[in-house]
């Protein structure tokens, strides 16, 4: 039986074998949100407002546009895992067959970090299961090299020790770093209430395996993704680099790129508007709601793809209101409530942006009367550079 709190349920349904808990919340679209490693769908991480690496502080904002289906994975929260290693192959079969046994029809699918890598996996397996996909920094161990900066990172909190083969949860309770210490304290309330006394040591070494090594999944993987997939990511995440995601972005059939500006890890509120403007604009066959725009039209036109008419005289009739910027007339019309986008417009808006048709920077957080951005191209850069250095510029 469902358990409602707050507007939301919470329930459990069998897939792939196992008790699958989810908390549900909203009404529309479906959107399948996947948490972090070792993060749960229980409430103590809301609680507590430092920690940002967890959905369960947006829950009710998504919950406004859509269906938002939260689940605990496999060995995590109460959701019980019969034993054995938990890869990501295996987290990514539990979700098809959640999707499957609630009879949902391609969901929207994001996760962070850990999410954002099983995600990823389930459009590269059963790429027609899902509508669109958000990777929310979750693409570092596609990388095939064991020795990453970010691997040798995660070894290093996680087992104590670059060279780390296992969790050392001591290593982690009583580390000199506040966040680690916090980490274990959370964990402990959450799974250890959930599966009993000490079971957070269990959860943290059942990551441990799934995290401290490449995914078994490279870039080039990322090619038999069909749906439209964003790449979302911090100018300053220590693990994702910005190289690194323009690699991913490039091998997407239909991706896009979208940088958050000063930010390093965890969901902020930006995250989540990039995440809800980039569903709304590309799922498709459903209506389309734009969000509220203030700008004024001098604004977006000075955005506009570098090949759009130049923009209207002050007297003309304004440009339409829409948060994103007109692309030129071979693209189509702007997309009305009901109506699919055309497939190329897919500019961001409030975060940097990678355009995939010029392959140029466009930082929309600057004024539109800066020399930098009156519509021209930006020059477009190598395939292999420092990419923040790029845009501080």
């Amino acid at each position: 039986m469902a358990a409602q709190s707050g507007g939301r349920s919470q329930w459990s349904i069998r897939a792939n074998g196992i008790d699958i808990h989810v908390v549900e919340a909203g009404a529309g679209e479906p959107l399948l949100m996947l948490e972090n490693g070792m993060i749960s769908t229980s409430p103590i991480w809301a609680e507590r407002g430092d920690w940002l690496s967890s959905y369960v502080h947006h829950i009710d904002s998504l919950a406004e546009y859509f269906r938002v289906i939260v689940p605990d994975f496999r060995g995590s929260g109460r959701t019980v895992h019969p034993g054995g290693p938990i890869s990501y192959d295996l987290l990514a079969d539990d979700m098809v067959a959640l999707i499957d046994a609630l009879h949902l029809d391609q969901p929207l699918v994001c996760g962070y970090g850990d999410g954002g890598h099983v995600a990823t996996i389930i459009g590269i397996r059963k790429p027609a299961s899902v509508r669109a996909i958000v990777n929310h920094g979750g693409y570092d161990l596609l990388n095939p090299d064991p020795r990453t900066p970010g691997l040798v990172m995660t070894r290093q909190m996680l087992g104590g020790s670059p060279d780390a083969t296992r969790a050392d949860p001591d290593a982690v309770a009583g580390s000199e770093h506040s966040f680690l210490r916090l980490m274990a304290e959370l964990m402990q309330a959450d799974h250890d209430t959930a599966q009993g006394p000490g079971y957070w040591k269990k959860v943290l070494a059942w990551t441990f395996e799934r995290v401290s090594q490449p995914c078994g999944y490279t870039v080039d993987d990322l090619r038999t993704i069909t749906g439209p997939t964003l790449i979302l990511v911090g100018d300053r995440d220590p693990f994702c680099s910005l190289d690194e995601g323009v690699a991913a972005y490039r091998a997407l059939q239909d991706g896009e790129l979208a940088v958050l500006p000063n930010t390093a890890l965890g969901i902020n509120p930006a995250a989540v508007q990039a995440t809800i403007q980039f569903f709304q604009r590309r799922y498709a066959g459903r209506a389309v709601t734009w969000p509220p725009c203030t700008a004024t039209s001098a604004t977006w036109s000075a955005l506009r793809h570098p090949h759009a008419a130049a923009p209207r005289a002050a007297s003309a009739a304004p440009t339409p209101r829409c948060p994103w910027p007109r692309l030129p007339a071979a693209a189509g019309h702007w997309p009305r409530a009901g109506q699919r986008p055309h497939r190329g417009q897919t500019a961001h808006r409030a975060q940097t942006i990678y355009d995939h048709r010029r392959r140029n920077v466009i930082n929309t957080t600057r004024r539109a009367d800066s020399p930098r951005s009156t519509g021209s191209a930006s020059p477009p850069f190598p395939r292999r550079c420092n990419l923040s250095s790029y845009l501080r510029r």
